[in-house]
């Protein structure tokens, strides 16, 4: 027979749920007291980890690359915050960002100049709001402050729930430990924000943290304990030669030399480039999206009416070059790959467009009917299945991600891709015009050259 404690006993013990709702209740009332330079005006958080990027891999046999990181926020109690990102790709492509402002609205510079120059770009209040909120998950004392309980704590298989909702409005899901009172976890849709260990005994600190998007984890952190900081260093100025971005205007496809055209005016400031000549059109890339090429499909189509597309090249099998791909293959297109290139068509687009594609193992010509283009494999550090096209006619080459020039601003020093498209050039005798790649304006030799010795350059 179960012997049950008496009503008095059971009711002079409080519950796990009392506690953590009492552990609840003084964390939302004063938590960021409980981490460390809690009562400055504002902390600045170091982080360093990985991305898991997909499809961003130098192997195209290998689905995901760990991408090196490093964030640091400024965040006010008067909810101004700044955000410095720096992520490095394969090839040494390194993306440095910064992000300012507040629930009004913030702006967003590339601190490099490579990728968006001197573009300010601006976050809009309800994506800012969210940005905010986001980088309330690197400190849950603040997030618990700042949100609204939409539930009662609930109790559920040793473990205690509540839902929230954050100060962009939407739902968040925090699990605590119920053995400890020490947060676990915070679902945020479909992302999971694990919380590994902390710099203090409730978990409202984190040291370490893993993000999931469903079970697929794509992030891992570790961070520094906040430090106490002016709130002023939040909101610095730009630095100097920054403009406003400008815009992309209407989708259209401008032309560079007969027969040769660069598409501008798509909501991601990708560029296809094609190619025309009697016989049918060459479609060099294919960003970002079914949706985007679709578009451009049907631009290709009204600018040469009546021509079928003989074929697609793709500089590498890199998810933002190959995603639009079924947009542009009907029956008797011929698509290009480089070495390689097959495995990842595989995984994004199936085993039948994989296995219709052509490996491109040496130098080799399309031809167009009184026009040839030729497709050079490059050994890049970026992808190994690069390919570079030269339009003979125009003296134009094709590429992506090997070199950039940016759409406003001035020609920034280049990456370690720059030096391999030189060197595939000058190894095949090519000496081009035109330098037109998928990122940035459109580039000439001279730009090339200018960016070249800007990377020999000491620092």
């Amino acid at each position: 027979m179960t012997t049950r404690p008496s009503r008095s006993a059971a009711s002079s013990r409080p519950s796990s749920r009392r506690r953590l709702a009492l552990a609840l209740g003084l964390a939302a009332m004063g938590a960021a007291r409980a981490a460390p330079g809690a009562e400055a005006e504002a902390w600045l958080l170091q982080m360093q980890g990985e991305l898991l990027a997909r499809e961003q891999a130098a192997h195209p046999g290998e689905a995901t690359v760990p991408v090196p990181a490093r964030q640091t926020l400024w965040l006010a109690r008067d909810g101004h915050f700044r955000l410095e990102t720096e992520n490095r790709f394969p090839g040494e492509i390194v993306f440095r960002y910064r992000e300012a402002g507040d629930a009004q609205g913030a702006q967003r510079i590339d601190l490099l100049g490579w990728r968006d120059g001197t573009a300010i770009q601006p976050v809009d209040a309800k994506a800012a709001r969210e940005h905010l909120a986001d980088q309330l998950l690197w400190m849950p004392a603040e997030l618990l402050r700042q949100s609204t309980p939409l539930t009662p704590v609930q109790e559920q298989q040793g473990t205690w729930q509540q839902t929230l909702r954050d100060p962009a409005g939407r739902e968040l899901q925090l699990r605590w430990s119920g053995a400890q009172g020490r947060l676990l976890e915070v679902r945020q849709g479909p992302l999971r924000y694990v919380y590994l260990s902390s710099h203090d005994e409730r978990g409202l600190q984190p040291a370490e943290i893993e993000i999931f998007n469903g079970e697929r984890r794509i992030q891992r952190w570790q961070l520094q304990p906040p430090a106490a900081v002016e709130a002023s260093s939040t909101r610095p100025p730009l630095p100097a030669g920054y403009e406003p971005q400008a815009p992309a205007g209407e989708l259209r496809a401008e032309r560079l030399a007969p027969g040769v055209y660069r598409v501008e005016g798509l909501a991601s400031r990708y560029h296809n480039h094609f190619i025309v000549g009697r016989q049918g059109v060459v479609v060099f890339d294919t960003p970002v999206s079914r949706e985007e090429g679709t578009r451009v499909r049907a631009l290709i189509e009204r600018t040469a009416p009546g021509l079928p597309i003989a074929a697609v090249v793709l500089s590498h099998g890199h998810r933002d070059h190959a995603a639009g791909l079924p947009a542009y293959l009907e029956e008797g297109t011929r698509l290009f790959v480089g070495q390689g290139g097959r495995q990842a068509l595989a995984r994004q687009h199936g085993a039948a467009q994989a296995e219709r594609a052509e490996e491109v193992r040496q130098t080799q010509a399309i031809e167009l009917g009184g026009r040839a283009l030729r497709l050079l494999p490059v050994t890049s550090s970026h992808a190994e299945d690069m390919l570079v096209a030269w339009d003979d006619a125009s003296r134009s080459v094709f590429h992506g991600d090997l070199f950039y020039v940016p759409e406003q601003g001035p020609v920034p020093p280049a990456f370690e891709g720059a030096e391999e498209l030189q060197q595939a050039l000058r190894q095949a005798g090519l000496d081009p015009l035109r330098v037109l790649g998928v990122h940035g304006r459109a580039a000439d030799s001279a730009d090339l050259q200018r960016s070249l010795q800007l990377r020999q350059r000491p620092s």
